[in-house]
């Protein structure tokens, strides 16, 4: 299996190298990256800032680390000053013990009394020289000593600005991993909005066919009254039919009523007019009539 997957990669190279020459190490990058940053688009913006949340919070340990370092610096700094103002105090005790010998020893004497102690002048001399021996050397290792101080010093103050720019810049990220995830919070809120206006859309939509259907009934509505069906209207057609074929029983009535009675052999009494009282009626054909000629 392992043979025939080296046998296939390797024709496909040649293959690839027959047909692109030396620029198929350039193509086979290109796509790569291509491909690459095809993937990375696919992510979606939450998972992407979650990542880089992630990458913020991983920076703690080696923050933690370098504060251990940082403290550990600064003890072992405070015990090497502690040891080294020691020394020196001890090499200027040493220091005023041989200069006073010294001038003990300009004196002449054979001997020196020391604590109830008697020393020959030769004795002090190879005592202050052992002395002066010691007090030199002491004092080139304080100075060495020093140095190291100095040196340890001024790397303690670079490992504490280091980690001050740590913690600013994990600040800082922070702050900019936060700025992230509101901005994504506005877009999201901006997609939501927009999807809101295709629901009005919607709305919008509807209102156009309720309105298109009114236009379509004023037209049907129109139709009919070009055809003589008024739709809507109030009936007055049929009251004028009905005057123009009255009743014809009222008619009737209102002729015979209107016709002088024949002469008797007596002669009535002259009339000079009717009464009121004997003053016909009108009908209700006239009434209605007289109303709808009022109306009119």
């Amino acid at each position: 299996m392992i043979y025939k997957t080296l046998i296939t990669g390797a024709a496909a190279v040649t293959v690839g190298l027959f047909v692109f020459g030396t620029n198929l190490w350039s193509y086979v990058a290109t796509t790569a990256n291509n491909v690459r940053e095809s993937v990375k688009a696919s992510v979606p913006f939450e998972v992407q800032i979650e990542t880089a949340s992630t990458m913020v919070e991983e920076i703690l340990p080696e923050i933690r680390k370098h504060k251990q370092l940082v403290a550990k610096q600064q003890v072992e700094l405070k015990y090497q000053q502690e040891a080294i103002a020691k020394t020196r105090d001890e090499l200027e005790s040493q220091k005023k013990a041989i200069l006073a010998m010294r001038e003990m020893l300009k004196d002449g004497q054979s001997t020196y009394q020391f604590a109830r102690h008697s020393y020959t002048a030769a004795e002090v001399e190879s005592d202050i020289s052992q002395r002066f021996e010691r007090f030199k050397i002491a004092q080139d290792a304080l100075e060495r000593e020093e140095e190291v101080f100095n040196a340890k010093q001024k790397a303690l103050r670079a490992n504490e600005q280091a980690l001050d720019q740590m913690l600013s810049q994990k600040k800082t990220l922070e702050a900019q991993v936060i700025q992230l995830q509101a901005r994504l919070n506005q877009l999201r809120a901006t997609e939501s909005v927009k999807s809101m206006d295709i629901d009005d859309s919607q709305l919008v939509r509807t209102r156009k066919m309720i309105d298109e259907l009114n236009k379509q009934l004023d037209i049907q509505e129109r139709i009919l009254d070009e055809e003589g069906e008024f739709i809507g209207l109030i009936p007055v057609e049929d009251e004028l039919e009905s005057r123009q074929h009255p009743n014809v029983l009222s008619e009737i009535d209102t002729y015979f009523d209107d016709t002088p009675a024949p002469a008797e052999t007596e002669q009535a009494p002259e009339k000079t007019g009717p009464t009121a009282a004997e003053k016909p009626e009108p009908t209700a054909s006239a009434t209605t009539e007289a109303g709808l000629q009022a109306a009119l």
